[in-house]
């Protein structure tokens, strides 16, 4: 079993403005900061493609039960992004710092133009944890994890346009 995900926000901006925003440092850190998250640059390297980006994020937020007798001090997971201009975003997937965690995410996210000529963030994914009798409640709560972080890079994301 697995769960989908689906995101989508507009902004008051131009697509190629919301693009370059999402690939900016200066984006990720602040996110990172409010997200309480420590993230690493393990990789980056440019493809055909556009840049693919290996990270490793720990985050300092405490988590429930059900997922600390999992994870134990692990609280962390591995993210690649493979951006792609063609697609004006990047495809992703996420899993924990263990390989002994069967968990995998994977999506896209892409920027388009609404008829009005203002950009939409679209955002997808799958998220699978082939654990017996949690496997769906951590698949929830990955979604729920996931859908702040969306929200949140929203506020930040329109933060960086007004100024």
């Amino acid at each position: 079993m697995s769960t989908l995900w689906t995101h989508s926000r507009r902004f008051d901006c131009s697509q190629e403005e919301l693009y370059r925003l999402l690939l900016s440092p200066e984006f990720d850190q602040i996110l990172g900061k409010k997200l309480d998250l420590h993230t690493e640059i393990l990789r980056q390297e440019d493809t055909a493609a556009g840049s693919k980006l290996t990270l490793e994020v720990r985050s300092n937020r405490k988590l429930p039960g059900f997922m600390r007798s999992l994870v134990g001090k692990h609280n962390g997971w591995y993210e690649v992004r493979q951006w792609k201009e063609e697609l004006c975003g990047y495809e992703w997937e996420v899993r924990p710092l263990s390989e002994k965690i069967p968990v995998l995410a994977t999506g896209v996210v892409r920027v388009d133009a609404d008829s009005s000529g203002n950009a939409i963030r679209y955002a997808e994914g799958t998220f699978e944890a082939k654990i017996p009798l949690i496997g769906r409640k951590i698949e929830g709560y990955l979604v729920q994890r996931t859908n702040l972080a969306f929200d949140t890079s929203a506020e930040i994301l329109v933060n960086l346009l007004q100024d």
